[in-house]
């Protein structure tokens, strides 16, 4: 910088603006107390003093690398917006408490918990760093006794089942499992994946950050799928591929009608449904040939569990046994594919950085290889209710579902993305860790003292059933502010 940058900048008549310099020396506390005395930095006409705190992407880093600075930070930022919400959600004339809760989860939270997972220590066990969960509870009770209404002398763990909001520790862990998901899916130009596919065999001793991680969330030692966003996919010819989306479920029922009756838009057309389905803890693919009203080729396919796979990606794995259904037909090339899932008739259109990015690579890589010896092939991806009495596609339904219990039918042609385990889906080990967080949560509301009190005459577990309007047929007497907070009075029997 002193050879490069000072002669640069005075070149060009520019300086340096001073108080965007931060210098920082990380030592260990115990120096630092005693005989370390920090250097400042020279650049020229330019001296950069040391500090005890520097400020880099939004974090406040400290000496001692404790992060104790940013939750302080975040613990301000937090209770400012919390004060904020206050002003909105008076109990006469405020928000509903359903629209103040959405705006805690929505706009505080994420504002707050901005890198504290990093601070945190992930497990089921309440260990590490106890006082960031501590600094940010005080936060959320202030949300808790905003959204509800509750007395102040109301146990958090009573606020928080109320306000359906997960305990801050848990919220904590989860943050951290979910940017461990999105660390899993990186592609291989970001560094970081070759990291964190290293840090996947956990040493005894000197962990790092990403080894206790994985340690505490064992499911990412697994092959994940990457999400890719400058992934180019297989250029098709113009009109290979389009879309029909119906306005409504009667207009999508007869045109279905209509074209399986003639066996697709043209003379020598077949339709081809297909579905995905998540049934008993499993997922699985099918499609079926319709030829007329009679049935014809079927093609089934198990993906996995429902922890590793998502229903969209059994829908598009449907799509991609249609290919197969195509390419064992000879001189076929007008078809009508039935898919009841809108999002994958847009998704394989247009496909995107998303979730199932590489079942999309692979539909258009099957659908250019068809299109070598079919130059005139011509795909329509076309909407079909589900559940509505269709005959072909409940015949499809229940395929699908067979799959998803492991039935498999062999292919016609090789795909070679089926002849191995399928990597597993970011999305659904996501949702299937909020199930993971939000039954840990009950484990712990149950050994609460509140918990039975609440169990005798109210629903024992978190819902949002519980509503801020119902208790005011009960108390119609009481003063605007005071309904919520007789209620909660009554039931935890506690307060003046």
């Amino acid at each position: 910088m002193v050879n490069k940058a000072l002669p640069c900048s005075r070149r060009i008549g520019l300086t340096f603006d001073l108080p965007k310099f931060q210098l920082i020396h990380f030592v260990s506390p115990r120096r630092h107390k005693t005989h370390y005395n920090p250097l400042p930095l020279k650049l020229g006409d330019i001296v950069i003093q040391p500090t005890e705190t520097a400020k880099l992407l939004g974090v406040v880093l400290d000496f001692k690398l404790s992060f104790r600075n940013h939750v302080e930070l975040a613990q301000s930022r937090g209770t400012k917006a919390v004060l904020a919400l206050s002003r909105i959600a008076s109990p006469t004339f405020g928000l509903p408490h359903s629209y103040v809760r959405q705006l805690f989860q929505s706009v505080v939270v994420p504002r707050m918990e901005y890198a504290l997972p990093v601070v945190e220590r992930e497990g089921s066990r309440r260990a590490g760093a106890v006082w960031v969960a501590k600094a940010l509870g005080k936060v959320q009770r202030q949300a808790c006794k905003l959204i509800t209404g509750a007395l102040r002398t109301t146990a958090t763990d009573v606020l928080d089942f109320h306000a359906n909001l997960l305990p801050v520790h848990i919220r904590l862990n989860r943050s951290a499992y979910n940017a461990a998901a999105r660390l899993a899916s990186l592609p291989s130009s970001n560094p970081i994946r070759f990291a964190f596919l290293r840090c996947r065999r956990v040493p005894r001793f000197h962990r790092s950050p990403l080894h206790h991680l994985i340690h505490a969330f064992p499911v990412f030692r697994s092959d994940f799928e990457t999400i890719d966003p400058s992934r180019k996919f297989v250029s098709l010819a113009p009109g290979t591929i389009s879309t029909h989306i119906a306005a409504n479920k009667d207009d999508a029922r007869a045109d279905m009608e209509r074209v399986v009756a003639r066996g697709g838009t043209s003379a020598g057309g077949r339709s081809v449904l297909c579905n995905g389905s998540g049934f008993e803890d499993g997922a699985g693919a099918a499609a079926v040939a319709m030829s007329g009203r009679g049935e014809g080729i079927r093609r089934q396919k198990h993906l996995g569990t429902m922890g590793e796979h998502t229903v969209f990606e059994s829908e598009v794995c449907g799509a991609i046994l249609a290919l197969d259904i195509i390419a064992d037909i000879p001189r076929l090339t007008d078809v009508d594919i039935f898919l009841d899932c809108q999002p994958a008739i847009i998704a394989l259109s247009s496909p995107k950085p998303q979730p199932g990015q590489y079942l999309f690579s692979a539909f258009h890589a099957i659908l250019s290889r068809l299109q070598r010896t079919r130059r005139t092939l011509r795909i329509r991806l076309r909407w079909v209710p589900a559940h509505v009495g269709i005959a072909g596609n409940e015949l499809v339904d229940a395929l699908a579902k067979e799959a998803a219990q492991g039935a498999s039918t062999p292919l016609k042609s090789r795909i070679k993305l089926f002849e191995s385990r399928l990597p597993t889906s970011r999305a659904a080990v996501i949702a299937d860790g909020a199930k993971v967080f939000a039954k840990r949560w009950i484990e712990e509301w149950k050994t609460s003292p509140r918990y039975t009190r609440i169990a005798s005459f109210d629903s024992p577990n978190p819902s949002n059933a519980i509503s801020r309007i119902t208790p005011l047929r009960f108390t119609q007497d009481l003063p605007p502010s005071q309904p919520v907070n007789y209620i909660v009075h009554r039931r935890v029997r506690h307060g003046p």
